[in-house]
């Protein structure tokens, strides 16, 4: 009987590990390459002749060079705006637009690829953490530059939403974070996406996952939007729109809403028509920003910029 339990048990293992090099290898092959912005998302500076700039390099937490681009406020800048890409199909190149709206309302702004996205390098986007990682090491390096000292802002759409709205509880020094179709976790979205195709086997595949993450990425895995909104108390902007087939407002949106909707430095901004990457355009993601919604995110800036210099 003795030797039955010990030959299950071996077996068992051995299952279970099988699995988990599946789900690694599985895991590894999406985020293996590198990413270049989609020629649909990237905008020409030279759309905005007044908007200066400074491109910059800094390293990441293997050392490699990312590459950023500071934007210079129009005036003497009330606090400087880091804007995060999403995943695969967009890099510092795809919100220009944002910089400069930012920059025309009295902030400097910082932009930058993520670790293999167009110009910083990189073999591998590596996973979902290195966008934290990278927003990190991008925060510590605008503190050791001429901005050290200005209130720091985060802005971050989908996977960058994801970033921004977990950095607080790296950086708590942060003043205010706008989470633009951003999600809460990775497990989340695994769990929403991965049931369309296969079941209550996505379900079974989070332990595998988050124990892959945890031996990459050690303390940066297990992260979680909710454990960084909670980690301050600085203001919190979360914009979502209603026909978002990429990142459905249960992912994230309705998630904070429910845990953090009594909380007053918190405000929900929630576009009934709009799809994931049009939520803060007035129609099409060429067709200009919307007003007021980003005029409410300035609001949300300026209110916590004040308050973090008093």
């Amino acid at each position: 009987m003795k030797k039955k339990w010990i030959g299950a048990g071996i077996s068992l293992l051995v299952a279970l590990c099988v699995i988990f090099a599946l789900i690694a290898g599985s895991y590894h092959a999406v985020f293996a390459h590198r990413f270049e912005t989609a020629e649909r998302k990237v905008q020409d500076l030279g759309d905005f002749p007044d908007l200066q700039y400074e491109d910059v390099t800094f390293p990441s937490n293997k050392g490699q060079r990312l590459a950023g681009r500071f934007y210079l406020a129009q005036q003497e800048p009330k606090g400087i705006v880091v804007v995060v890409h999403g995943f695969g199909r967009g890099g510092l190149k795809s919100h220009i637009d944002v910089c400069d709206y930012f920059t025309r309302h009295g902030y400097a702004a910082f932009s930058y690829d993520a670790t293999a996205y167009d110009s910083s390098q990189g073999r591998s986007s590596e996973g979902i953490p290195q966008g934290v990682i990278d927003l990190d090491y991008a925060i510590r390096f605008i503190e050791q530059s001429q901005y050290a000292g200005l209130p720091i802002m985060l802005w971050g759409h989908s996977w960058g939403g994801y970033c921004v709205s977990c950095q607080p509880a790296i950086h708590p020094e942060v003043a205010a974070v706008v989470s633009v179709a951003g999600f809460n976790s990775l497990a989340g979205v695994i769990r929403a996406r991965g049931a369309d195709k296969v079941g209550k086997l996505a379900r079974a595949s989070i332990p595998f996952v988050n124990l892959y993450e945890k031996i990459k990425f050690g303390k940066y895995a297990g992260l979680t939007g909710v454990k960084g909104l909670r980690s301050f108390d600085g203001g919190v902007l979360i914009l979502q729109g209603g026909r978002d087939r990429l990142i459905d407002p249960s992912l994230g949106y309705r998630i904070y809403e429910k845990k953090f909707g009594e909380d007053p430095r918190f405000q929900f901004i929630f576009r009934e028509k709009k799809k994931h990457e049009n939520v803060y355009y007035k129609k099409g993601i060429h067709s200009g920003l919307h007003e007021e919604t980003m005029m409410q995110m300035v609001e949300l800036f300026d209110q916590y910029a004040e308050r973090s210099r008093t």
